[in-house]
């Protein structure tokens, strides 16, 4: 989507592209602004996170896009995998 710097406390009115994934609460404390990931804005700030993707390094966007889909794919997907 895309959504104005403002929204994550930037003195700025660029329009970025950002996305919002969703992740397992172990992972939240392991990622701060300084790598373009924030608390989602206006999404349930103990699961999701805003992802604003020129900040982010592309390694690390890959790799919470697919922490992301881990934690949200069917439980029975889960389950056959196990």
């Amino acid at each position: 989507m895309r959504v104005s710097r403002q929204k994550f406390g930037f003195d700025s009115d660029e329009v970025i592209d950002v996305v919002n994934l969703k992740l397992p609460l172990e992972m939240f404390g392991s990622f701060g602004a300084a790598d373009g990931v924030y608390q989602a804005y206006h999404m349930n700030k103990l699961h999701w996170i805003s992802v604003l993707l020129p900040d982010a390094s592309d390694d690390l966007i890959e790799f919470l896009v697919n922490a992301s889909y881990e934690a949200t794919k069917d439980k029975k997907k889960r389950k056959k995998s196990n």
